[in-house]
């Protein structure tokens, strides 16, 4: 039986080589902000982001499933327990700002793409992905 660890791992690895080999990500490289999306920057990237999953979202998963938002009387919503702990690890992870331009003190990571569709939206896949796992 595989562990999520293993099943993060992999998906980590099968990315990895989607982008080198199957969309070889290199010869977007001349292209203004993928020349710093190195194979080590993006390995690192998704890698953090797999812990980021592991250590973190996955906990809440089953908690948060039990427990659901609560919606209170005068519109606020409470979350489950450990989601606003979950977002401050996010925000410090500095993953709300990926793909913020670098004038914002942000890495500028996704912002531009030969495809709009792919425009900032990997890490929020990814990040789905991990949450529903």
């Amino acid at each position: 039986m595989r562990t999520f660890h293993a099943e993060l791992q992999g998906a980590v690895e099968e990315i990895l080589f989607l982008l080198s080999d199957v969309f070889p990500i290199q010869r977007y490289n001349n292209l203004p902000g993928f020349a710093e999306a190195t194979p080590d920057l993006i390995e690192a990237i998704l890698s953090e982001a797999a812990k980021l999953c592991e250590e973190t979202l996955l906990p809440l998963n089953q908690p948060g499933d039990r427990t659901g938002c609560i919606r209170n009387k005068d519109g606020s919503v409470a979350t489950p327990r450990g989601f606003k702990e979950a977002y401050r690890a996010f925000v410090a992870g500095g993953w709300v700002g990926l793909s913020a331009d670098p004038i914002w003190a942000a890495r500028g990571c996704l912002t531009r793409s030969p495809r709009s569709s792919m425009n900032s939206r990997v890490p929020r896949i990814w990040l789905s992905q991990c949450i529903r796992a």
